[in-house]
């Protein structure tokens, strides 16, 4: 009876993501074509709207905590746990801040969607130490403008029984060359609704966890290494008090 609900589940849940995403495709077309390609914090107005819509089809729970630790006239560097395609979800509901989230050149491969990436995210090819470079600059150029950015750390999906993978340096180094605090933000519950080692998936409620920022004020490269185990810990620490896989205080439907 189980595997029946998951898997009617798992077919309603790919089926409205799907459903959404072709109104959203054309609503990134209309505002490109009609502000000239300068439109993107436009593109952004949609995708609370259409997380949570997605949410409330599918009665997925979404849980979004913190918010009260930043200040809306503050630029940040956010850094993100990466475990689930279920991510992209709870992330898109719970980043209503003026940002814009680093991600890989392959996201463009998906139909539709990869449209919708590249007209909205700073993307790179972490193979190429020139495309890397590049992205860096674009990343410094939208925190000038007082823009925000998502990246993370982790640098590809955790397909690992660990609760984390390893940081790379470029969120820090980043951080302390702008100045900028770093504000984790624990993705909870996405590794459980949608596996990395199943495509079944499962009824749970997914949270979004704003922790407090972390300042770099006065910080060097010298304190890069520093900085990445501090916030790596924090997030360790907290991932595995709070997310379903490893606490006993919430189980998935």
């Amino acid at each position: 009876m189980k595997i029946l609900f998951r898997f009617c589940f798992t077919i309603l849940a790919h089926s409205t993501f799907i459903l959404l995403t072709i109104p959203a495709f054309i609503y990134h077309i209309i505002v490109m074509i009609f502000t000239a390609g300068r439109g993107v914090d436009l593109l952004y107005l949609c995708y609370p709207i259409w997380a949570r819509i997605w949410a409330f089809l599918n009665g997925v729970k979404l849980i979004i905590r913190g918010k009260e630790n930043l200040q809306n006239n503050q630029s940040y560097i956010f850094v993100i746990n990466h475990g689930s395609t279920a991510d992209i979800v709870i992330a898109a509901a719970a980043m209503t801040y003026r940002y814009r989230p680093l991600g890989k050149k392959e996201l463009m491969e998906i139909p539709l969607m990869g449209y919708m990436f590249k007209k909205s995210v700073v993307l790179v090819d972490r193979s190429d130490a020139e495309s890397r470079k590049k992205s860096l600059e674009r990343m410094k150029n939208l925190i000038h403008q007082n823009i925000s950015v998502l990246i993370a750390p982790e640098g590809t999906r955790n397909r690992t029984k660990e609760p984390l993978q390893p940081f790379k340096e470029g969120a820090f180094r980043l951080a302390i060359e702008c100045q900028l605090p770093i504000v984790p933000v624990m993705l909870l519950n996405t590794r459980t609704l949608y596996p990395n080692d199943s495509w079944l998936m499962n009824h749970c409620p997914l949270k979004c966890h704003f922790l407090k920022p972390i300042s770099t004020e006065g910080l060097t490269e010298a304190d890069i290494l520093m900085l990445k185990e501090k916030v790596f810990r924090l997030m360790e620490r907290y991932y595995v008090e709070h997310d379903i896989q490893y606490s006993n205080k919430s189980q998935p439907h």
